[in-house]
């Protein structure tokens, strides 16, 4: 499989690349990440599990897939301890949502 890295500075860009992935799915891993956002203008960094369900969730929807191959942190919360950022109950694998975590 080919090892094809592409980075999105804006969201609008996710919600494109569903494009490219119709008709070969089944032949990329796809990876996305979360973790920073914009609050009063700001950028902050967060990893509560409310905030990490809904970038999943809106990804999945933007990307028009069923399951997401890697989900990854890209900048930590340090107000949150990364285990559990990283306790994605309803989104692990046996529930479907996403494939591998880290």
């Amino acid at each position: 499989m080919p090892s094809i890295t592409v980075n999105f500075p804006r969201i609008i860009d996710e919600s494109v690349i569903w494009q490219a992935l119709k008709g070969i799915r089944h032949k990329v891993q796809l990876a996305t990440k979360f973790g920073i956002c914009y609050e009063d203008g700001k950028r902050c960094f967060r990893g509560d599990p409310s905030y990490v369900r809904a970038c999943c969730l809106a990804s999945l929807k933007r990307l028009d897939v069923d399951c997401i191959d890697l989900y990854y942190v890209h900048r930590i919360d340090t107000h949150v301890p990364i285990e559990i950022t990283v306790s994605f109950k309803e989104l692990s694998p046996n529930k479907g949502k996403i494939s591998a975590s880290v």
